[in-house]
């Protein structure tokens, strides 16, 4: 029972110094100017690197852009002068999005169709009236001789490619980029604007973990449970394992601090 006690006393001890030094480094984060002018621009005109541009072998255009390349963070928006005017400020309103914070990332398109020496078609409408008239797989379009109207429909697929792929010059890195392309020839992407919001890891989290570990010196498996709990950069955790040396289940508790998070 002394025991259990001064376990659960170092659990203590261990999650208040965790919160505290949390605590005190997330006011600190809080206090500190936010870099207005950096992310102005990059809010006001988000505009996204095209890394690359070609024809694919059945004739459409793709158009890579880099998907990282204009990375904010939700603390980044406290100052609401930051959005007005923006793309944000548009697509809130259009979007009915009440807070900047929940948009996950934006993404416009500048399209270009462009149409050259199209060879027009006489014809009659329903009404027996004389028109010229243009249709392929994507376009229809007419104009009445009569009035001087004009009809226009256009049907086209975008498809949309989120990939990684790695960079080995000079040194190796992973680079993210969207790639775009149209179903018809005779569209081009030629711009992109790309906004992405930082989504940090959740502060508080809890895991029921069931654990087999082996040891190399004796050569037995050592079977475990527990319960681990996240706060912010921390891990509280405490969990039984089974002592080969005891012959019984034993206590354990452990706190870890994340230094480094590679994804």
């Amino acid at each position: 029972m002394k025991n259990l006690f001064r376990i659960a006393e170092a659990a203590f001890v261990l999650l208040v110094t965790g919160c505290v030094i949390y605590l005190i480094g997330f006011k600190h984060q809080q206090s500190l100017p936010a870099k207005t002018s950096v992310v102005a621009n990059v809010v006001k005109n988000p505009v996204a690197p095209i890394i690359n541009q070609f024809k694919d072998a059945v004739g459409e255009n793709h158009t890579q852009v880099a998907a990282n390349a204009n990375k904010i963070s939700p603390a980044d928006l406290r100052d609401t002068n930051l959005i007005r005017k923006s793309i944000l400020d548009t697509i809130m309103k259009r979007v009915n999005i009440k807070n900047a914070k929940d948009i996950l990332e934006i993404t416009q398109l500048n399209e270009k169709l462009l149409i050259e020496n199209a060879k027009l078609k006489k014809d009659t409408n329903t009404k027996g009236q004389a028109i010229l008239y243009f249709r392929d797989k994507w376009l229809d379009a007419s104009v009445n001789l009569k009035d001087s109207t004009f009809n226009l429909s256009y049907d086209a697929d975008i498809t949309t490619t989120k990939f990684n792929r790695w960079k080995f010059s000079p040194l190796p890195s992973r680079i993210s980029a969207y790639d775009f392309y149209g179903d018809d020839p005779r569209m081009t992407i030629i711009g992109a604007k790309h906004l992405l919001i930082e989504q940090p890891d959740p502060f508080f989290g809890v895991k029921v973990q069931a654990r087999t570990s082996y040891d190399i010196h004796s050569g037995n498996l050592i079977p475990s449970a527990g319960v681990e709990l996240k706060l912010g950069p921390f891990d509280l955790g405490g969990r039984y394992y089974y002592s080969i040396a005891h012959g019984q289940w034993q206590p354990i508790v452990s706190g870890t601090l994340n230094l480094l998070n590679i994804k």
